[in-house]
């Protein structure tokens, strides 16, 4: 079955019925770009591979199918058309849906403040993807924070001195000290905090590491 290429919408809608593991790209080049065909196939689609990259390219770039293929799999949206990686209204619909999807939008969306807002609500680890200008944006870096402490090392030089960011931090990930400035990686109450929020292991490393970059 996984060799045939099904060239009438009849056996492949069949087709579909019968196996969950249908793919796409078992469907002839006329009928990839048959809406209601690949819809059908997207929903009831069990596989492990990302559909999209199958579609025709008429279809890449349909909202209501590409907004379905991203329900199934976040990294069917590296597969949308470049059109609609860079459509705000489309963009943060799919980040909603699934905020593994933001790491595949444009480059001027993830400029775009209200986008990078949702991602990072969405998952804190986001914050690495968003662009240079927004990971010296305090708001996103806290929130960012507040869920993923590790994603302090994406953050501007100008919020590593910062003393309320890094102690969100540290108090989420102790480690992420020694990315601090120099002022802050000496401050007791940052210090306090990283080594109260870690366990006994990483209290060792925290506490040599600073013994290295301080002296």
């Amino acid at each position: 079955m996984t060799n045939k290429i099904y060239d009438t919408k009849e056996s492949a809608l069949e087709a579909i019925k019968i196996s969950p593991y249908f793919s796409v790209s078992m469907l002839s080049n006329e009928l990839k770009n048959d809406k209601e065909l690949v819809l059908e196939a997207l929903k009831k689609y069990k596989g492990s591979y990302p559909q999209l990259q199958y579609v025709g390219d008429e279809l890449k770039n349909d909202k209501e199918l590409v907004l379905e293929a991203v329900k199934q799999r976040d990294d069917n949206f590296k597969y949308a058309s470049e059109r609609l990686r860079d459509d705000k209204e489309l963009v943060l619909e799919a980040v909603k849906q699934r905020g593994d999807t933001f790491k595949y939008v444009s480059e001027r969306l993830r400029d775009d403040k209200e986008v990078v807002l949702v991602a990072v609500k969405q998952r804190g680890d986001n914050f690495k993807y968003a662009s240079e200008r927004l990971r010296d944006d305090k708001e996103l870096a806290m929130i960012s924070l507040q869920s993923a402490g590790y994603t302090f090392r994406y953050v501007s030089e100008r919020l590593r001195d910062d003393k309320e960011v890094v102690l969100v931090a540290v108090k989420q990930n102790g480690l992420v000290i020694i990315l601090a400035s120099h002022e802050l990686r000496n401050d007791k109450e940052v210090i306090y905090d990283a080594i109260s929020h870690s366990d006994s292991e990483h209290r060792s490393a925290i506490l040599q590491a600073l013994k290295h970059l301080n002296y």
